[in-house]
């Protein structure tokens, strides 16, 4: 057919490290462009046809949507499990530059991720004999 080859030398698997997949649908311009026109019921919908969804499954790339999107939720999964995935509530992104390349830095909610200091538990210590 009338396919392209893309050669990525280095790597042995393309990723969407960038992408979330709540903004998967923004990546298909099928699914934008039908969008503007007449926007799904639910803003959160994810487009596998879901009642109110006004993109639907009758397009070209629907099977790849679909797969991507399995991939990436099966990722997302997995980071949070291991604490590395963090909402746009529970973290502020900050881009650093380091001597291995660009990376992002999470800053976290100071109360709910850090210990007690030694310092302030003996304190409170103290405080429970008062």
């Amino acid at each position: 057919g009338n396919g392209l080859l893309a050669d990525t030398p280095g790597f042995s698997k393309a990723t969407l490290s960038e992408v979330r997949s709540t903004d998967l649908a923004a990546c298909f311009p099928e699914i934008s462009s039908v969008i503007q026109k007449a926007p799904c019921k639910f803003s959160d919908c994810k487009h596998i046809d879901e009642p109110g969804c006004s993109v639907g499954k009758d397009w070209e790339r629907y099977d790849q949507y679909l797969a991507l999107l399995e991939e990436l939720e099966e990722e997302e999964e997995i980071m949070k499990k291991k604490g590395k995935f963090r909402t746009a509530g529970e973290a502020i992104e900050k881009a650093k530059d380091s001597a291995k390349g660009k990376r992002t830095e999470f800053k976290l909610k100071s109360k709910r991720y850090r210990k007690e200091n030694r310092r302030t538990a003996r304190q409170n210590i103290g405080n429970e004999f008062m």
